[in-house]
């Protein structure tokens, strides 16, 4: 029985895997890269708008042939920064509140 449930857990993970990659079907050195039309949904924000974050440098973007790519790591850090700047505000907002 324990043999059974291994083979399960083992055919679980590859379909995890094989989903993954479906949806990560551009990869750069083992990294999986998105195209403009992911990020905007991943982010939930417009192309123009995702064009104008890198154009000011705020989200590092490469060109890939005639295709603009995203790394998923800096969509991450993207996001992480974001919040942090967030934060920021709020506390700083609370702190001019409370004067």
């Amino acid at each position: 029985m324990e043999r059974l449930d291994e083979i399960l857990e083992i055919i679980r993970e590859i379909r995890e895997d094989i989903a993954y990659m479906k949806r990560h079907r551009n990869m750069l050195c083992g990294m999986p890269i998105l195209e403009v039309d992911e990020v905007c949904d991943l982010l939930k924000m417009s192309d123009r708008q995702l064009r104008r974050y890198r154009t000011s440098g705020q989200l590092v973007g490469f060109h890939f042939g005639r295709r603009l790519m995203f790394s998923t790591a800096e969509i991450n850090r993207f996001i992480e920064r974001v919040e942090m700047e967030h934060k920021q505000k709020k506390s700083l907002r609370k702190a001019i509140h409370n004067l």
